[in-house]
């Protein structure tokens, strides 16, 4: 090929090279931009709808409290407000790949929403948000709600969730749990603590923050342990018999879900049965007057129903309850109530489907409270967005 066609033809190529290169930062850039102005918008309306929490009435029922607890042993429940309760419910994902729409998650929102209001919440309920919302939220949230007069605050995101690796050191690997936007994007639980640490957050210093998160924490299966109960003898003509239904259960099938979005370094699997015996876990960093409580342990699905998520349906219940909204009972005896009730009580039913055929799930919770939180009030008021 002559010389000088040569010369030509590789400036022609090179040029729409650099005009192709030159386009795709215009559309990132622009595509930046526009993701900014959204989450500025959704921002502005989080404020007007904290702004307009704070300006509807709350008038809040105290029942007595319990006269043989000594005050010193309960947290101070005497403020204006009992708090906010935020709830952020991602149920649909649209076409993420490896995330299924979380059917049954609706119910669970509507639930947490009224069993907050018993409890005397005035409730932010935030529904489909991305991973970058949810920070927006949540950060808004602590900033610009008057935690001063509030007792305390409360947080439950309904979400996919998983798990990640990433080496600590040379000789150890650390593990920490991830929750999902609807947009594929993750949202370390860690960081959604942090926004409420004394640090971040001090108007909540000495007050509670109650975490509830209803997501799998890794792809392994709870295979229960089998007991042996004695009962009165039956007779022949008697048997027993099975009442639990179809349990519809849909377990988020992510499990080969790819997190090159992640931190660097950062594996969806322990890259070795070397660092399997040598993984930190590292549940979220729980600082005083923190108490979060998840569906599931470290590592394993959460299960939910057509009508709801095993731990979320148990959770409504117990707080629900009459010894709870009247200060009968404080709150961590309660949840134990909840973990006892899911572990017991609950079971899958797919005989259809061997691999997840009679599994179980046990709540698991971790608390830094250093007095007891007791619930006497009955009435509060909510906000959607």
């Amino acid at each position: 090929m002559d010389n000088g066609i040569h010369k030509t033809l590789y400036k022609m190529f090179g040029w729409f090279r650099g005009s192709k290169r030159k386009n795709e930062v215009d559309m990132n850039q622009v595509r930046k931009e526009r993701i900014a102005k959204d989450l500025e918008a959704f921002q502005k309306a989080v404020e007007v709808k904290l702004q307009e929490i704070l300006n509807a009435p709350c008038d809040l029922n105290i029942a007595p409290a319990p006269g043989s607890i000594n005050e010193e042993d309960r947290y101070t429940f005497t403020h204006p407000r009992r708090g906010l309760a935020v709830i952020i419910n991602n149920e649909k994902f649209g076409y993420v790949k490896n995330l299924g729409d979380r059917n049954g998650s609706s119910a669970d929102a509507h639930y947490l929403f009224n069993m907050f209001k018993l409890l005397g919440f005035q409730v932010l309920h935030a529904t489909n948000l991305t991973a970058q919302k949810m920070l927006v939220l949540l950060k808004t949230v602590a900033k610009n709600f008057d935690h001063q007069n509030s007792d305390c605050f409360a947080c439950s995101i309904l979400s996919h969730g998983d798990q990640i690796f990433s080496k600590k050191d040379v000789d150890t690997c650390q593990r920490k749990d991830i929750l999902y936007g609807v947009d594929g994007e993750t949202l370390p639980t860690e960081l959604i603590t942090e926004i409420f640490d004394d640090q971040h957050c001090q108007a909540l210093i000495g007050k509670p923050r109650l975490f509830f998160f209803q997501a799998c924490r890794g792809d392994t299966l709870d295979e229960g342990v089998d007991i042996t109960v004695l009962h009165p003898r039956l007779s022949d003509t008697r048997k027993l018999e099975s009442t639990e239904e179809s349990s519809s259960v849909d377990p988020p099938d992510f499990g080969t879900k790819n997190e090159d979005d992640m931190e660097a370094r950062a594996e969806r699997h322990v890259p070795s049965e070397f660092y399997l015996n040598q993984v930190v876990i590292d549940p979220a960093p729980l600082y005083k007057d923190c108490l979060v409580m998840y569906a599931t342990p470290p590592g394993y699905y959460a299960w939910r129903r057509g009508t709801g998520a095993w731990f979320i349906q148990s959770l409504c219940d117990v707080l629900t309850s009459d010894p709870v909204r009247f200060g009968k009972i404080d709150l961590q005896k309660a949840l134990v109530h909840v973990s006892r009730n899911v572990a017991y009580n609950y079971e899958s039913n797919m005989p259809e489907n061997k691999k997840f055929h009679a599994k179980k799930e046990s709540p698991v919770l971790y608390s830094m409270l250093v007095k007891d939180i007791y619930f006497n009030v009955t009435r509060g008021e909510a906000m959607n967005i």
